[in-house]
């Protein structure tokens, strides 16, 4: 569960520096900009969240890379239809996929909320990134099951259907390996 600092903070980046020295997670503040990275503990991998104020539209917007291998041509098209079954269950935020550099792929979730600066308090923050850890723990199974297992699309969808009903993602995965399209052995 995610701490936060019993002080309020008027800055939004000030804030996420709050929530990050009280829950001792590693944090980094871009000189002169309204962006900052704090490291955040999950149940697979330690996540990377950048949050970036935007103060001019009111906007903040908390975004996690997950790091994978680049993604050969021929899996766009399923990488596409497991974001598509990725987006349909999440209920905050979203995912697409970052191909801009060319030595490796990122799995991007982002979530913003449009808000003046009063409005966006300790509660909000704590709920963002709560909603930030649970989609990247929820789904970092599949992505992992569809990339680096060269698993088929089918099966790593239904993989996050499995997570969802409470089983653990090995679970999932061993379970997953059985299942077979209505009418075939």
């Amino acid at each position: 569960m995610t701490k936060i600092p019993t002080a309020v903070a008027t800055d939004p980046i000030l804030l996420i520096e709050a929530v990050a020295n009280v829950n001792d997670w590693d944090y980094e503040r871009d000189t002169g900009a309204d962006t900052s990275s704090v490291r955040m503990p999950g149940i697979y991998s330690n996540y990377l969240v950048n949050i970036k104020w935007l103060e001019r539209s009111e906007m903040l917007i908390v975004r996690v890379m997950i790091p994978v291998f680049l993604i050969p041509e021929f899996l766009i098209p399923e990488t596409c239809e497991l974001l598509n079954l990725m987006n349909e269950q999440s209920i905050y935020g979203s995912w697409f996929v970052d191909f801009s550099d060319e030595n490796s792929n990122y799995f991007v979730w982002r979530q913003e909320i449009h808000s003046d600066i009063e409005s966006v308090s300790e509660e909000r923050l704590a709920r963002m990134l709560a909603h930030c850890r649970i989609a990247c723990d929820g789904f970092y199974p599949t992505i992992q099951m569809f990339l680096t297992a060269r698993s088929t699309f089918r099966k790593s969808g239904d993989s996050i259907y499995l997570v969802k009903l409470g089983l653990t993602a090995e679970e999932a995965m061993g379970f997953s390996d059985d299942l077979h399209p209505v009418g075939t052995a």
